[in-house]
């Protein structure tokens, strides 16, 4: 502690001698200033100069002009320098700074300013001079205190004051001698500020050390040691120096902490605080209360022990800390002063100076005196909050924002007294009794900031509202378990209830305070999901954002529509949790739960319709309710019908989009066409059961195809890029499902003949409607006929081979001249079926021949439809028969056969040359 308050007390004379310092820095400025200008003033005398005209002959009359010619530009001679200087022509006491100074405006650095600082400054006798001089007061106070309360056992009491008194009147004596004389001023002072510590202590140690006790009355010794103090503070008031002035009261305080423990030693603080703050007022000096208030506190922090003194002197002694600088800052906020943001501090640094000594060293011995001492502290509080709110008018706004913080003293005070009372609370009573107390605190609160105008009481009353809630959560096992219609819960839940409907009240009456009605919300949540924790809290929640979005409507309310969106997406996320993965007992209950959110969601959906601004929640309402049916439908339907459910709602909301030309609605609806026709690939092209000879397979594709077709006729393909997309996708989709259908149905070997069929379906409409998307797949589906063809090579059925090359070649004349690439495409197709046709049902010895023989078919063909395709798989097919003949037949075949087929070969061959040669003419034209 010694050590603490010598520090203490070195800074406060180092504040005190640091004066003299600022001066002649100063000074020092002042003298930098003058010999910058007349710097500055020499620079433009010597730069104004007469300028030396160029110097022309004149030229006689006739003579030509004379021939100008470039001359080299050459460097400007630097004028010499002036014989005189700056010293010379301004003679003075100080340095005259150069012509090349720096300007007067450009700002120091942080070196210069360091180093323009140190300058000057004379250390030795700075350290020899002030702070010698303030340590030795300090050592010589400390060994008075320690000889009279310690020392000297063989004197007695009266020996001991004696000698107290005699040394502190020859300090005194000697530092107003020494003062006097101007070059031991600071060495004076000091001795003057030891004297008047030492004399204070002396006269303290009259009653309060038993060593040396000489008055038995205690009101005797507090009345001397109060008139001590006044002289004290009436001496240092003649200086007008407030470094001083705080430099004897940190000696006083000093010495009371070598005093041995009394109630006197305690109360001992309190005249010298009031004596602090009445010189502080009188003089405005704004570091005195401060300094005081630190001064009072301490020394009560470390000489107070609740052990050895009363508890209720320790409470009186801190009420009469904090009453007397709660006055002072109450003067001057009467008084209208302006002050600075020193004195603004008072009141806060007061506060809590007050509150945290008083928990930290009047531990209270039940928890009923320690709620005692809040309430009463609260009242208090209370109190200086009505008086500041009585005085506020006074106050002189600041643009700076903490200065401003602080200058709003009464709602300090309102803090300080709403958590003092709130901590009593909680200290008395157990839940749900504090809970009570602070729900009524809050709404108190909130009608006093109604009734005064300031909002700041409202925003104080939410706070305790925030720490009721946070209380009731930290104590929930005092509440109990509560039963309802067979779900059991918590016993808080009826005070999260009544907690919300204060919310709400509150921002009826406030109608400003948003956060009222999003906390309610929390509170709302989190009562529901503690009632229920079942597949219907996702109901629940979904309930209240409906609700929510109803009083938006008619409130016009914005954070009751946002509460409501918010509300409604966690219902949503809670239900879709639940219905992911549900039980297998209990998917019923999930999907009774989905569908009832989803209808929830649709009613939103229709309440936000034509409303302007609303498409985002409406249509974030209608695609969450979607879902949630779907969802609904997945667990409620049978696998096989699951699509067909997906399908009609897909259906309802593909035509409501149309009917109120909402595109998410469209959108929906498609999107869940396309869902019901990708799980027929799933759960319905597998089924194998029928009814009446009929498969189930049809029964439930069969539906989705038409309402595939449907949606693609009332698609619009003009109107958004999405809607064309969607038109080539349902054709495309309708496409797949059907062949699929068709494979499933007919079997591998017969599909294909579906297949050829459904391509002169695809090619007809294709052509007819001048469709790419049909055409595509029809060449598509084509593809498919072929490959399926050639990998089962016709072997089950020779009508199905025959009537699948007929539908290639009747694809080919479909098609006009002009398309050439797909006419031929189709041709080849044909021809290739009928060439792998011939393979399988004619025998190894005569297969050459059956290609020639469709080789010479195909050319006749050729000729006749003047199709140059065929003429041309022809030949080809003769090149084949004669590559086949020399390189298989020639050497597998018997000789009967090989014969053959050369000389029949040969025959086709010489036929289709003299068909070539009969119909040259039209061949040439043809060509």
């Amino acid at each position: 502690m010694e050590w603490l308050v010598l520090v203490l007390l070195i800074v406060l004379w180092r504040m005190h001698s640091s004066r003299l310092t600022e001066l002649r820095g100063e000074l020092e400025k002042q003298n930098e200033l003058i010999r910058r200008l007349t710097g500055r003033l020499y620079t433009l005398e010597t730069s104004t100069r007469p300028v030396p005209q160029a110097i022309v002959e004149p030229q006689p009359a006739g003579a030509p002009e004379p021939e100008w010619k470039p001359e080299p530009i050459t460097a400007a001679p630097t004028p010499a320098p002036e014989p005189q200087s700056a010293q010379e022509r301004y003679p003075s006491s100080e340095p005259v700074a150069p012509a090349y100074a720096e300007p007067i405006l450009a700002g120091p650095s942080l070196g210069d300013r360091f180093e323009e600082r140190l300058k000057g400054v004379d250390w030795e006798g700075l350290i020899g001079g002030s702070w010698l001089n303030a340590i030795g007061v300090l050592v010589l106070v400390v060994g008075i205190s320690l000889f009279l309360g310690y020392a000297l056992t063989e004197l007695g009491p009266a020996g001991k004051i004696a000698i107290g008194v005699g040394v502190s009147a020859t300090m005194l004596a000697a530092g107003v001698i020494v003062e006097r004389k101007e070059r031991y001023v600071i060495f004076g002072r000091g001795l003057l500020a030891g004297g008047w510590a030492a004399l204070y202590f002396t006269v303290h140690a009259m009653h309060a050390v038993e060593a040396a006790r000489v008055i038995e009355s205690p009101l005797a010794g507090g009345v001397l040691l109060l008139a001590v103090a006044c002289g004290m503070i009436a001496h240092s008031l003649r200086y007008r120096s407030q470094n001083l002035t705080l430099l004897a009261y940190a000696s006083a305080f000093f010495a009371l902490q070598l005093a041995p423990m009394s109630g006197l030693s305690i109360a001992g603080t309190i005249p010298l605080s009031i004596s602090l703050l009445t010189i502080s007022r009188h003089l405005r000096w704004p570091n005195i209360p401060i300094a005081g208030m630190v001064f009072t506190y301490f020394t009560f922090i470390f000489r107070y022990d609740p052990k050895e003194l009363s508890p209720a002197l320790g409470a009186a002694t801190l009420y009469a800390y904090w009453l007397a600088f709660e006055i002072h800052d109450l003067l001057k906020l009467r008084a209208g002063f302006e002050r600075s943001m020193k004195e603004l501090t008072i009141f806060p640094l007061n506060a809590m100076l007050f509150v945290g000594t008083a928990l930290m060293r009047i531990p209270p011995s039940t928890p009923e005196k320690s709620a005692y001492f809040l309430s009463t502290c609260a009242i208090t509080f209370l109190i200086s909050t009505m008086l500041r709110m009585r005085w506020k008018a006074v106050l002189i706004p600041s643009d700076h924002p903490l200065t401003g913080l602080l200058a709003q003293s009464h709602r300090i005070a309102i803090s300080f007294a709403s958590s003092l009372l709130g901590g009593a609370l909680i200290r008395r009573f157990e839940a749900p009794k504090s809970e009570i107390g602070l729900l009524m605190e809050a709404q108190l609160l909130v009608l006093a900031g109604l009734r005064s105008g300031e909002r700041f009481f409202c925003q104080v009353g939410a706070a305790v509202f925030g720490a009721a809630l946070f209380d009731m959560m930290a104590r929930d096992h005092q509440y109990g378990r509560l039963k309802l219609a067979g779900q059991d819960f918590s016993g808080w839940v009826p005070y999260i209830f009544w907690m919300a409907g204060q919310f709400y009240f509150n921002r009826w009456l406030t109608k400003q305070g948003r956060y009222y009605t999003w906390a309610a919300a929390v509170l709302l949540l989190t009562a529901t999901a503690e009632m229920t924790r079942s597949e219907w809290t996702g109901v629940i929640w979904v309930s209240l954002g409906l609700l929510m979005v109803e009083v938006y409507l008619r409130s016009g309310w914005k954070e009751f529509r946002y509460q409501g969106v918010v509300t409604a997406a966690l219902g949503f996320l809670g239900l879709f949790l639940i219905n992911l993965a549900p039980e297998a007992e209990r998917a019923m209950r999930y999907a009774v739960a989905g569908a009832s959110g989803a209808l929830l969601f649709y009613g939103m959906a229709f309440r936000l319709h034509r409303r302007e601004g609303e498409a985002f929640p409406r249509d974030t309402a209608t695609v969450s309710g979607s879902f949630l049916a779907a969802l609904a439908l997945w667990h409620l339907l049978p696998a096989p019908l699951v699509a067909m459910g997906w399908g009609l709602l897909g259906f309802i909301l593909l035509e409501t989009g149309l009917g109120t030309n909402n595109k998410w609605s469209r959108w929906q609806g498609h999107a869940l066409i396309f869902s019901a026709l990708i799980r027929l690939f799933i759960a319905n092209f597998v089924i194998t059961s029928e009814t009446a000879g009929i498969s189930h397979r049809i029964l439930t594709v069969a539906p989705l195809l038409v309402l595939a077709w449907y949606a693609w006729k009332r698609t619009p393909g003009d109107i958004h890029w999405l809607d064309a997309f969607l038109r080539r996708t349902y054709t495309s989709t309708g496409v797949i499902v059907a062949g699929s259908l068709i494979r499933f149905e007919f079997g591998r070997s017969f599909a294909v003949l579906g297949w050829a069929a459904m391509m002169l379906v695809l090619l007809h409409f294709g052509l007819k409607r001048r469709d790419r998307d049909f055409l595509y797949q029809a060449y598509t589906l084509a593809a498919f006929a072929f490959f399926r063809g050639w990998a089962t090579n016709f072997s089950s059925s020779l009508v199905i081979g025959v009537l699948t090359i007929a539908a290639f070649y009747a694809a080919q004349f479909r098609i006009s001249r002009e398309n050439r690439i797909p006419r031929t495409a189709f041709a080849l197709a044909g021809s290739a079926l009928l060439s792998i046709l011939l393979y399988d049902k004619v025998s190894g010895s005569v297969l050459t021949i059956a290609w020639g023989a469709q080789g010479v078919a195909l050319l006749l063909a050729g000729f006749a439809v003047r199709e140059r395709a065929l003429r041309l798989i022809g030949l080809g097919l003769f090149l084949i028969c004669i590559l086949k003949l020399f390189f298989y037949d020639l050497s597998k075949l018997e000789t009967l056969n090989r014969i053959f087929s050369f000389i029949v070969l040969g025959l086709v061959m010489i036929g289709a040359s003299w068909l070539y040669m009969r119909f040259r003419e039209k061949i040439q034209r043809y060509l």
